[in-house]
């Protein structure tokens, strides 16, 4: 292919409307006209191209298809380089950035099109551009509430984070390249940047377009006041290099805009002052708790002088937020079959429910009380005496130990179907493996339960709410039994093994989930408790993600084991939002002890909730049909977390839910949990 980037013409542009075009095994349909705008053509013009909506086989506009005016090698070599980087996997508010390169020389032309061509695609994310809604509050006829705007803030804070953790430039953060979805459900983002055009990527310099070879530096009132006068002075090797004035002016607009407004200045040119600290006062006075922190930079008489080393990073104001925003929320995976798999953020929405602590002795929730502590007395008068014995038989009658489990209703009585038939096969392979249903490690006490051999549906239906596109499902085998960890691995666990706790939430108590902790730790800590345990190497180690989600489902194939629903009384995640016919509850805003809820068919506990869990495979996209003991990729940038954790919806923990980051990213809510090689065992 001589030229990689094929220039549309406008009656070829016009010929497109209509027409089919497969991609990557789906079918796609060119929009015809643009319903908001009749007799006017469905694409929408910029500076470097025009971008065709596409609709998919249910009629919904699915992907944009950018075709550039410039024939330009380099900005092919960047186009390539930004879809192979999965931008739109790196922050939940990032998906609209480009993810594939689809030139029809080789996956073919749309029907019954006689010419090639070349386009950026992205993913069609719902909603209006801020500067279109800015006109529609100035003319009153839109509201935006205040708690859509502090969502839009908190998801602007995690996207440029995110950009900012993997060390991308957006380029040109301005109204005209951020999406607001004014009916954005709460498990969705309302915020979403757009157009990554102007992008520079800090490890790859020569990528950068500057000025000269056709690059913008940004949009007037959002770039760095610097970059404008360089640019005045005629400097054409300039290019962006920083997103933090652009932030910092939409963070603005966010919290203050109002009718009175204009929607064509920039907040550098509002009449500000002390009309303007009127207005920020008040909105910090409406602010949640947790955001204040992470704003108030904004006020200062200053804000639109200060140059881009002076503003504090985005990955700092979220250090600096209370909110669910301070916690980097586990990455997102969903690449296609021909990309590498990206990382992606979903960021739960925030709330001012005051975290409860519980904290249920290790391996066992909180016993039922059995009467006041019995106090040993030494009396001569045998009646006392005969007293304090019969005391003493009671106290060990009752008392929960290690003999006798805690009281707690039949599994069955709040599991799914499918339930009791794997708890017998549980039994059955106790049996005839002759192998304990648990096994204890002689010197840290983690405790494992036996999981048989089966097949079982992996991923979720079409029907499942919340689903994604990476959940594909099919039938997995796995053909040899396993021991998995009862429990996620404690605070008190790890510091045992390792020497040191990592956690967030040290204040829980050795009992919690130990989190704060990468993959790479992981790695480290199984190596050291195989020394510690006198075991080789490799006996004790992660899940496999097949494993994983076969142990989570315990013979059940509904989004979890306890059925259909989920809510905060089941789990420990953000009770606001529970699923199905869940009732909305309580919002811990911690880690709570392991055990304090109930377990799975097959004596499984917290596999919903609490912590993300790593997982030993890389992340990949699960095969279309059938497969044995199933793996992940051979090699990959991100590695497999499953179960959803404290500061996430109800829907992030369902069975087939999927998640990915790099192997050295340590996050609040991310854990792990072990398995155990069988038959040998402590």
């Amino acid at each position: 292919m001589d030229e990689p980037i094929l220039k549309l013409s406008n009656s070829q542009a016009r010929e497109l409307a209509g027409r089919p075009w497969t991609i990557n095994g789906r079918t796609y349909r060119f929009v015809s006209f643009d319903p908001s705008s009749p007799g006017q053509p469905p694409w929408k013009t910029g500076a470097e191209g025009r971008a065709f909506p596409l609709r998919d086989s249910t009629e919904r506009i699915a992907l944009y298809a950018k075709f550039f005016k410039s024939k330009s090698r380099k900005r092919f070599d960047r186009t390539v380089w930004l879809t192979r980087r999965n931008i739109h996997h790196l922050g939940r508010g990032l998906k609209a950035a480009p993810m594939l390169w689809a030139d029809s020389r080789s996956i073919g032309r749309p029907e019954a099109v006689d010419f090639d061509i070349t386009a950026c695609c992205a993913q069609a994310v719902p909603g209006e551009t801020w500067k279109e809604l800015k006109y529609r509050i100035h003319s009153q006829s839109a509201v935006f509430p205040d708690a859509l705007r502090w969502r839009c803030v908190e998801d602007l804070l995690a996207a440029a984070a995110a950009l900012e953790e993997n060390k991308v430039i957006h380029g040109d953060l301005s109204d005209n390249n951020v999406i607001i979805d004014l009916q954005a459900p709460a498990h969705r983002p309302a915020l979403y940047l757009i157009d990554f055009d102007a992008f520079v990527a800090l490890d790859v310099p020569h990528l950068t377009l500057s000025l000269e070879e056709g690059g913008t530096y940004g949009t007037e009132g959002y770039h760095p006041p610097d970059l404008a006068k360089c640019v005045a002075a005629g400097d054409r090797s300039a290019a962006p290099y920083s997103d933090r004035y652009g932030r910092d002016m939409l963070l603005l607009e966010l919290l203050l805009f109002s009718a009175r407004f204009s929607p064509d200045e920039a907040p550098a040119g509002w009449s500000l002052d002390s009309h303007r600290r009127k207005l920020f006062d008040a909105a910090m006075a409406r602010c949640p708790q947790g955001l204040l922190k992470a704003i108030e930079h904004l006020q200062a008489s200053t804000v639109f002088r200060l140059s881009e080393s002076e503003r504090p990073s985005s990955v700092q104001l979220l250090g600096r937020s209370a909110s669910h925003v301070a916690v980097p929320a586990p990455r997102r995976v969903r690449p296609h079959a021909h990309q590498r798999p990206p990382v992606a953020v979903k960021t739960p929405r925030v709330t001012t429910t005051a975290p409860s602590r519980v904290r249920p002795p290790l391996g066992r929730p909180a016993p039922t009380p059995v009467g006041a502590p019995v106090k040993k007395r030494k009396h001569v008068a045998y009646a006392a005496l005969l007293l304090v014995v019969l005391a003493f038989v009671v106290y060990y009658a009752v008392r929960p130990g290690p003999s006798r489990p805690p009281a707690r209703p039949p599994v069955q009585e709040s599991l799914a179907p499918g339930s009791p038939e794997a708890q017998e096969r549980q039994r059955q392979a106790v049996q005839t493996l002759a192998l304990p249903l648990e096994v204890k490690a002689a010197r840290t006490g983690i405790v494992f339960r036996l999981i048989p051999t089966g097949t079982f549906t992996r991923g979720s239906p079409s029907s499942e709410a919340q689903r994604d596109n990476d959940e594909t499902s099919h039938q997995v085998t796995l053909t040899k039994p396993f021991y998995c960890g009862k429990f996620e691995v404690t605070q008190g666990q790890w510091q045992q093994v390792m020497g040191n706790n990592p956690s967030h939430f040290k204040s829980t108590g050795a009992d919690a989930p130990v989190e704060t902790v990468s993959w790479e730790d992981c790695q480290a800590f199984l190596k050291r408790l195989c020394q510690m345990e006198g075991v080789a190497e490799g006996t004790y180690r992660l899940l496999t993600e097949a494993e994983w989600e076969y142990a989570c489902r315990a013979g059940t194939q509904t989004p979890f084991a306890y059925g259909n629903d989920l809510d905060s009384t089941m789990a420990n995640f953000d009770g606001n939002y529970p699923y199905g016919s869940g009732r909305k509850g309580q919002y811990r805003q911690t880690t709570v002890a392991v055990g304090s809820f109930r377990p799975n068919a097959w004596g499984l506990y917290d596999m919903h909730g609490n912590v993300y869990e790593w997982c030993q495979d890389w992340y990949g996209t699960y095969p279309s049909g059938s497969v044995t003991d199933a793996l992940g990729p051979r090699s990959g940038g991100f590695r497999v977390f499953r179960g959803g954790g404290w500061h996430g919806s109800a829907g992030y923990c369902r069975s087939a839910n999927r998640y990915g980051s790099t192997p050295g990213g340590r996050y609040q809510n991310l854990g792990l949990r072990l398995a155990r090689t069988t038959p040998s065992y402590p």
